[in-house]
């Protein structure tokens, strides 16, 4: 975006939160969310959200967090 658009670092100020909706998917079973496994497989989508938000135009970061979400969904 920053080469395509002229867009400077501070212009694109974003911030990636997928956690928030895979834990109201489990509005049927709320307390599923708070098992252990689901708590473990939340924190690796977290610490992929976390590596791009710090990074957001890091591609391979985008994709990561994708594959982490499929793999964890």
């Amino acid at each position: 975006m920053r080469t395509e658009y002229h867009l400077k670092p501070q212009d694109m100020q974003a911030h990636v939160d997928v956690v928030q909706h895979m834990r109201s998917g489990f509005g049927e079973f709320p307390q599923v969310a708070q098992n252990d496994y689901a708590l473990d497989q939340l924190q690796l989508v977290h610490a992929a959200e976390d590596n791009l938000n710090a990074n957001i135009e890091n591609m391979n970061l985008a994709q990561v967090l994708v594959k982490q979400v499929q793999s964890v969904s």
